[in-house]
């Protein structure tokens, strides 16, 4: 009797051969046992911090094309195209028992090490990298690939050293997307964006580069030029899986759930269990108000891929919503320990808490959540991370308010909403109630009102002394709007704005006081949410605090 990894390998092949007659040939019991003692369990995937937590997996960068394939390279690449790892891997295993050493051969092990790759078993996969790293020939695919490997593993500095052997031998795409993803490990999110744009210059254009730049893009918060990077591929390959995937999430981030809905059907439609296609599905027909057929592509995404964090994140904050409190927050211990470095399940286990009236559990969970924020560097640029800061300071300002540190939690919030650059601040709306803070508010609006477009009455919610005082226009108006908007935006792995009502009132607005370059503040507020954003030269911060009645 084998090993229980050794037996439930043995099953796998069992059951792809049954499925296949292109290896009815390397199904003898001999040489299975010595196929399979080639194969080892997964190691623990990772991109140097919060690796499953990505959208896109990096199979892009682990695919090789051989330059003159031979037929049973291309049946090879066929099957592995259809999610069947073991048979293309024995394929090519037989096919390099026939060939002599030279090109084919060569070529055969770079594919069986990209094959190896996307399996997750780059200890295999270095061990037939290490003799083409000397072959000028190969070098730059061997290199890129070797860099990847050491990415699954963990070990930065090696892949980082790989990658820029890859570079000086001027190889093509490969290259280009493993240095990216090497820098996109070590949170140099703009040196990895500017790796693809400078290959993304060449001619003729690939539609991979164009869309792994478009990724690069939305983590730092570039949903714009992604937008139009998107456009791109897509005109060079709409149907390619990578381009499909980069857009649907494109459109998702960019509020365009209708378009995010059929990019990620039609990527269903190659692959009906493709995790992240049934997750970004499930989220864009929450974001459309079907909610319960938006949760059944969450558990359909569970299903196909119950070990990733961001499908359990994002199906415990839809059971959550739903009234579902146990097992929201059994998903999230499991997202927990499928990602130990993703703040996210914290987060939302510590707002649970909150909406229990556990305030210290609260804490406890805000306080694990705080301590791994770092770790989303990897797919969160500054601003993102910034945003990121401010939501936990929000959450933590909450919880004080709900221990009885009204003070303390005032001035908790008034810091956070004092940073200089544009930030999406995401609280509850009864964050600090009552006549103190409700007339702050009253009056901030008041202000920035004399700047609208149109004159009109202060709105009801913000009339707390029901006098019916104040109005919303100014004789000559300067700048300004109030008008519906949605506060918050969803970022590249922050989609909990899917999940929100539509905010009712914008008020947006520069203001100062005497001798003072003044301040531009744009807000929103809603039922359960509040957005500020913050920008120009400051002096004054004018608002710390918005509220609804």
């Amino acid at each position: 009797m084998g090993s229980p990894t050794h037996q439930l390998l043995r099953s796998l092949l069992v059951l792809y051969i049954a499925g296949s007659s292109l290896v009815t040939a390397v199904a003898q019991a001999a040489d299975e046992d010595v196929f399979l003692g080639g194969v080892q369990p997964p190691l623990e995937l990772t991109l140097g911090q919060g690796r499953s937590a990505l959208w896109t997996m990096p199979f892009v960068a682990t695919q090789y094309q051989p330059s003159q394939p031979t037929p049973v390279m291309q049946a090879a690449m066929q099957v592995q195209q259809e999610n069947r790892f073991l048979d293309a891997l024995a394929l090519l295993d037989d096919a390099l028992k026939n060939v002599q050493a030279g090109a084919d051969a060569e070529e055969i092990n770079l594919l069986r090490a990209s094959f190896l790759l996307q399996g997750d078993q780059s200890q295999q996969a270095l061990k037939i990298l290490a003799p083409l790293l000397g072959n000028t020939r190969h070098a730059a695919d061997a290199y890129a690939l070797t860099a990847m490997a050491y990415l699954q593993q963990g070990q930065m500095q090696q892949a980082l050293e790989a990658a820029q052997h890859a570079q000086d031998f001027q190889g093509g795409l490969l290259p280009h997307l493993a240095q990216s993803y090497v820098l996109q490990g070590l949170g140099h999110l703009k040196d990895a964006r500017d790796v693809m744009h400078g290959f993304n210059t060449r001619t003729p254009p690939s539609a991979i580069a164009l869309a792994r730049e478009a990724e690069l893009a939305l983590t730092l918060d570039q949903v714009q030029a992604a937008k139009a990077l998107v456009h791109q591929a897509q005109a060079v390959d709409a149907t390619h899986p990578y381009v499909i995937a980069v857009s649907g999430l494109n459109y998702l981030i960019d509020g365009k759930a209708q378009e995010a809905k059929a990019a990620f059907a039609s990527a269903l439609q190659r692959d009906p269990k493709d995790a992240k296609a049934l997750l970004g599905f499930g989220l864009a027909e929450i974001k459309l108000g079907n909610f319960q057929a938006g949760q059944k592509k969450l558990l359909a995404a569970n299903e196909a891929d119950p070990g990733n964090a961001l499908i359990l994140t994002y199906l415990g904050r839809s059971q959550q919503q739903s009234g579902q409190i146990e097992a929201a927050r059994e998903s999230w211990r499991s997202a927990q320990q499928a990602d130990p470095k993703d703040p996210t399940p914290w987060l939302y286990q510590a707002q649970a808490a909150l909406q229990a009236n556990h305030p210290l559990d609260a804490r406890e969970s805000l306080r694990e959540a705080q301590a791994r924020a770092a770790y989303r560097s990897v797919y969160r640029g500054g601003n993102l991370l910034r945003e990121d800061e401010q939501l936990l300071q929000a959450n933590l300002a909450e919880i004080q308010r709900r221990l009885g540190l009204d003070s303390l939690a005032f001035h908790t919030l008034s810091d956070s909403a004092s940073e200089k650059n544009a930030t999406n601040l995401r609280n509850q709306a009864d964050l600090l109630q009552g006549q103190r803070f409700g007339e702050s508010a009253r009056r901030s609006l008041l202000l920035q009102s004399q700047f609208n477009e149109k004159p009109g009455n202060l709105p009801a919610a913000l009339d707390i002394y029901g006098d019916g005082l104040g109005q919303t226009g100014a004789t000559t108006p300067q700048h300004g709007a109030i008008s519906g908007l949605n506060a918050q935006q969803a970022s590249y792995n922050n989609y909990d704005e899917l999940f929100g009502g539509r905010t009712v009132l914008e008020a947006d607005a520069v203001t100062g006081s005497k001798n003072t370059k003044g301040e531009q503040i744009r807000l929103g507020v809603g039922s359960d949410t509040l957005g500020l954003g913050i920008a120009q030269r400051t002096v004054l911060c004018l608002l710390s605090i918005l509220t609804t009645a």
